[in-house]
């Protein structure tokens, strides 16, 4: 069970990211899955898309955080915010480099051989200067989308608070949301090339502050979603629609990384949006189901499942490959294998190394905002309630 005072919904949607992204970087090729070929390859085509709503699922979540302590205080910490970020994502992150820093150096001729490919890494700029090909640890690129997208929130709130013009987000948002479809568009008559149009975090950020977005909406604007609880369906289905064509056309099309990712992180948005609190109709019983909830467990390790899950992959790939070939019941079962051992290898790091850091963490640096999800329904401040303190530089009216 995950811990109380989690949104279970969010973490189901957690969980839909990372067994999208698992599914996608699957052991064996959608043509090696018989009858089911079909299903598989449109699962196989988009699920590279789980990316992009962990990108709007970390907006939300981050963005909440802030907006949270903004309300309640009218300025923010940046330098405890980033501290705790530190604690939730490092040691894990760390102690995955060293383990890929020793194999890479035993295959490698030399010792600098093998640690200079994963130097990036040590600063987070794998994103942009990692290697060209595949390899087990590329896919560390949206952890360093997301480091920039950590260091540069909280300033850019800090900054908007200290001006009084936390009201501007929706404004910033447009800006982000246009200079990054404006920098993606020139890409269109260019091959993929995955450094050049796929992993930059000036061409990714957009999905982080859309989530950012929804968040300053569901915090310090709830009236603008009060609709919400009677457009739960059709939310879903706008958002389904949205993120539909990525299951068509695939990554490797100027679509899909040009305007793709624009119509992804909508459609996620408003998946996220319709999911969020939903407890009652169709949407709130499904999302309370026991499959739910076996979904918001693997939602809840998703950090450390994504971060293990290509060396789980590379475990098996090498002993199964040569039987992928006998069809849809061969390749659902080391689709399985490879999945229940990523999950394995992330909740086993996640026991051992995150948990336990982030405990230090809760000791040394305990949350300042209040846990657990805030309901549509129940602002936490609005038009003009004072906060509960005042600092000396204030953040400035948030109803304006």
């Amino acid at each position: 069970m995950t811990p109380k005072g989690r949104n279970l919904q969010l973490d189901v949607l957690r969980g839909v990211a990372i067994l999208l992204v698992l599914c996608s970087h699957a052991v064996s090729l959608h043509e090696h899955s018989g009858w089911a070929e079909p299903l598989v390859k449109i699962v196989q085509t988009g699920g590279w898309t789980g990316v992009d709503l962990f990108f709007v699922l970390s907006g939300f979540l981050i963005g909440g955080l802030l907006f949270k302590e903004i309300n309640r205080d009218g300025t923010l910490d940046a330098r405890r915010f980033l501290v705790r970020r530190a604690f939730k994502i490092w040691p894990v992150y760390f102690v995955f480099l060293a383990v890929m820093i020793v194999r890479s150096v035993r295959h490698a001729p030399s010792v600098w051989a093998g640690v200079r490919p994963l130097l990036p890494n040590l600063v987070h700029l794998q994103n942009y200067f990692g290697p060209p090909e595949l390899t087990p640890w590329t896919h560390t690129w949206s952890l360093a989308v997301e480091e920039h997208f950590y260091l540069a929130l909280p300033l850019i709130l800090l900054a908007l608070c200290r001006f009084g013009k936390v009201s501007w987000i929706p404004a910033m948002t447009l800006v982000v949301a246009l200079g990054c479809l404006a920098l993606r568009l020139p890409h269109w008559n260019q091959p993929y090339t995955r450094l050049l149009v796929y992993t930059p975090t000036h061409l990714r950020a957009d999905s982080l502050f859309f989530g950012v977005l929804l968040a300053y909406a569901y915090h310090l604007r709830p009236a603008l979603l009060a609709f919400v609880p009677r457009a739960r369906l059709a939310l879903l289905a706008c958002g389904l629609a949205l993120i539909a064509p990525s299951f068509i056309w695939g990554l490797f099309t100027p679509l899909a990384y040009t305007i793709g990712f624009t119509l992804n992180y909508l459609g996620y948005g408003c998946i996220l949006i319709a999911c969020v609190d939903a407890r009652s109709g169709i949407l709130g019983r499904t999302l309370a189901s026991p499959l739910a909830r076996v979904m918001a467990l693997i939602g809840f390790y998703s950090y450390s499942i994504y971060l293990w899950h290509e060396l789980a992959r590379e475990q098996i790939v090498d002993h199964l490959h040569s039987i992928d070939r006998y069809g849809a019941m061969m390749y659902f079962l080391m689709t399985a294998i490879d999945i229940v051992l990523a999950i394995a290898l992330g909740f086993i790091s996640a026991k051992l190394i995150e948990q336990p850091f982030l405990m230090l963490r809760d000791r040394i640096f305990p949350s300042h905002t209040p846990a657990g999800p805030v309901a549509l329904v129940q602002p936490i401040r609005m038009h003009g309630t004072p906060p509960v303190a005042r600092p000396s530089r204030p953040c400035g009216t948030l109803s304006k």
